[in-house]
Parts: structure tokens; C-alpha cells; sequence
């Protein structure tokens, strides 16, 4: 009985992991005070593809995100989260990114005050997961986070 419960737990462990085949890349580059990291996706040709997984630990304030498709995505939109602890950074404004337009999100929890909306950033000190997903086949973009200390 207790290796029926292991293999169901493997199997439902890697179906997802094939359906998600895909390549995630990072690279950092410091510009002053100001980090940039730029998480490259890219997924896979079968038809179900998305892209899924981590970065290296990032410790810092993220004050701005750019999305930017460098191939056009099978729908007209695509969804990308990026989350620490199981925490969207992008509060969901990733959900309907545009296939052929770089977008520009500043990340944080909304403060209204006097009838002003502005946002206090997220700190984070952990390794954020990233998420691709209704990208379709062969479809290619990058993230372009910017943190400062």
C-alpha cells in the first residue's frame, strides 16, 4: 500500500513538470546602486507549454518590472506571475500581458491618501518563482527586474 501512495505522488508531481517544459535563464548586471536582473523565458514547441521556476535569492526593494515578449505568444495575451512566498509581486497586473508590447509595472501594495493612489514597493529576501503560462509554443520574452538595496 505505501508504494502505491509513492508512485501517485510522483506521477502527479511530474505531469505537470512535462507539460511545462521550458527554459528560464537569469543574468545580473549592477548599475550603480540599482540591480538589474533579467530573467529570459523561452518555451517549449508542444503545444502545452508554459514556463516555470526560480531565481537565485534576490534581497532588496523591487521598484520596477518591465515584461517584454521578443516573440509573439500564440493568444493575443499571456499570463506571467512572479511571487515570493506565495505572494504575486505583480498583484495580477501580469494576468493579460500583450503579446506585442513591453509593459512597465512598479510593484507594491497600493496606498490611497487624500485621494492619491501611489504604492509602497515590496521588499524581498528570498527566491521569487516565476510563472509563464497561455504563452503557446515556441514563444520567447524576458523580465527585467530592478532592485535597489
Amino acid at each position: 500500500m505505501k508504494m502505491k501512495r509513492y508512485l501517485l505522488g510522483v506521477v502527479l508531481v511530474v505531469v505537470p513538470l512535462i507539460a511545462w517544459a521550458g527554459t528560464l535563464t537569469e543574468t545580473r548586471t549592477g548599475l550603480g546602486s540599482v540591480q538589474k536582473i533579467t530573467l529570459t523565458w523561452a518555451s517549449a514547441t508542444n503545444a502545452g507549454s508554459g514556463v516555470a521556476g526560480t531565481t537565485d535569492p534576490v534581497n532588496g526593494v523591487i521598484t520596477r518590472v518591465l515584461i517584454n515578449p521578443t516573440t509573439a505568444a500564440t493568444a493575443a495575451t499571456y499570463s506571467i506571475t512572479l511571487s515570493a512566498a506565495g505572494v504575486d509581486l505583480l498583484n495580477s497586473l501580469a494576468a493579460t500581458a500583450a503579446t506585442g508590447a513591453v509593459t512597465q509595472i512598479s510593484p507594491g501594495t497600493a496606498v490611497i491618501a487624500a485621494g492619491y493612489t501611489s504604492a509602497i514597493p515590496y521588499s524581498v529576501a528570498d527566491q521569487l518563482a516565476v510563472v509563464v503560462t497561455n504563452c503557446g509554443p515556441s514563444a520567447s520574452g524576458s523580465l527585467l527586474l530592478y532592485v535597489t538595496p
